[in-house]
């Protein structure tokens, strides 16, 4: 891999930038008007060549107001700026409990059940239908919580707590790895007042769960490739491939996450073999972790389910005539009669089939789901408000504009890194390229699969990094591409 290969990760995250820049005011004005008309389209391109004039006339003016900020924090020992971020963060997680305890609704009633029924009959899954539907890695998480605490409202809460805490120390140690102290310091700052972040921290949901295994894998394994010790060396990678098997248990998706690994080795190595050798070990560890899951799943189905039936039936309902690029109850052909195994089955073979027989119309859905994922932040909004609660209004369109507001000045921060950086360092930086590519890995994904705001939640760790990478110092030597 050369210098050629970085440049080229480093303009699809561009491309990828301006696409949520444009995004984001027209999936609101759609929203708001309840169709993207011209004018709408138009108000979004002015907005990208308006943010892209300002931030790329004035990157040095920008990027110095904001190192100037972050250069306060500097002084702050990494202990002490870790209690100030945690108990801030905390603080707001709890004011917006307290202030709309909304219901467990939907997917967050399922895993709660899910974790119930682990701890109470042993048992997981539902008899009629659904006993591999759900993958089972956060209810086993939160099994464990309930098993220690007892059935209490307050657990979700009290798991996401400590997840956030999880989520400020890998951030920061990716971060400070990539682009120094500067860098590490704004990347846990800007995960504090996450809107959807904080709004989302009394759910029981799996992305809080995915946000720091993500960024924890990442981590492992640049340590992995650093350990001058062979020993330590192989325990970094074993240790790698255990968390992608937790995340994959919770988040099938990310099974080929192991792909992104092994660019991120090629980047940084020569040595095809040692990359080889890297790359069985890890998976061999996923596979420890997710086959005994595997024959549970034989146990009970009698078929060969790596880890949930779901991923057919997504799938279709992904992609027929019907679909919309997010959530859609049914298919064009029903599957509602079959079992859940053969459900999976058949849902996967008619969504390759409409795919095959319709290229264009893929294509145009690939688009339209990127959008979907891309330019929407505000699902903590719906989910707590509106669903939860049934508050609507201007409480509700304010809170939902101060989330996508946020997730906007994310992306604004990238376009200001990514044309501020272009010909510095960082650019070499292999595990900032793995980075990127574990945010462009999950675009793609849901780029086939249904898509949504909700989607982009896990990569919320990753983002703040690349976000921070903007009041980064040089990037260290060790971890620079190979000439």
């Amino acid at each position: 891999m050369t210098l050629n290969t970085a440049k080229t990760v480093w303009f699809v995250l561009l491309v990828l930038t301006l696409e949520t820049l444009f995004c984001v005011p027209l999936l609101s004005w759609e929203l708001a008007l309840g169709t993207q008309v011209p004018v709408g389209v138009c108000f979004s391109l002015a907005m990208v060549g308006g943010i892209t004039f300002v931030t790329s006339r004035w990157k040095e003016t920008w990027q110095r107001i904001l190192a100037s900020l972050v250069a306060r924090f500097e002084s702050i020992p990494t202990g002490s700026w870790f209690l100030i971020c945690f108990a801030a963060g905390s603080i707001l997680r709890i004011l917006w409990v307290w202030q709309y305890p909304a219901p467990q609704r939907s997917d967050q009633a399922t895993y709660l059940a899910l974790a119930r029924g682990l701890v109470e009959r042993h048992e997981y899954g539902f008899p009629h239908g659904g006993i591999a539907f759900w993958p089972p890695g956060y209810p086993f998480f939160l099994a464990a919580w309930f098993f220690v605490c007892g059935f209490r409202p307050w657990i979700p809460l009290l798991a996401n707590l400590f997840l956030f805490a999880v989520t400020l120390i890998t951030v920061d140690r990716l971060a400070l790895r990539i682009g120094g102290t500067p860098a590490a310091r704004f990347a846990t700052l800007l995960l504090v007042p996450w809107p959807t972040m904080l709004m989302i921290a009394g759910f029981a949901g799996k992305e809080l769960l995915v946000v720091p295994l993500l960024c924890l894998i990442l981590l492992t394994f640049s340590r992995a490739l650093e350990s001058r010790s062979s020993s330590g060396g192989f325990a970094m990678t074993i240790l790698s491939g255990l968390l992608l098997g937790a995340m994959s248990l919770t988040q099938p998706s990310f099974m080929l996450f192991v792909f992104v690994l092994i660019i991120y080795d090629c980047i940084r190595n020569r040595n095809l073999l040692g990359v080889g050798v890297r790359a069985i070990f890890v998976v061999a560890a996923l596979c420890a972790v997710i086959l005994p899951w595997t024959f549970r799943n034989h146990r009970v189905l009698g078929a060969w389910v790596p880890i949930s039936t779901n991923g057919g039936d997504v799938f279709y309902r992904a992609n027929n005539s019907l679909a919309t690029g997010g959530f859609t109850p049914k298919a064009e052909q029903s599957l509602d009669d079959l079992d859940e195994v053969s459900r999976g089955k058949v849902g996967f073979r008619l969504g390759v089939k409409w795919i095959q027989t319709h290229p264009g119309k893929f294509l145009l859905l690939a688009v339209r789901k990127q959008y979907l994922f891309l330019g929407d932040d505000a699902q903590g909004a719906f989910e707590t408000l509106k669903r939860g609660l049934g508050i609507g209004g201007l409480r509700y369109v304010l809170w939902k504009a101060v989330s996508n507001f946020y997730w906007w000045f994310i992306w604004m921060l990238i376009l200001l890194m990514l044309l501020q950086k272009w010909r510095n360092p960082l650019l070499e930086n292999a595990l900032f390229i793995a980075v990127m590519l574990g945010v462009l890995y999950l675009v793609a994904m849901h780029s086939v699969f249904e898509s949504g705001g909700k989607y982009h939640e896990p990569l919320m760790g990753l983002i703040a990094v690349i976000a921070g990478q903007v009041v980064s110092t040089t990037a260290a030597p060790r971890t620079n591409l190979k000439a």
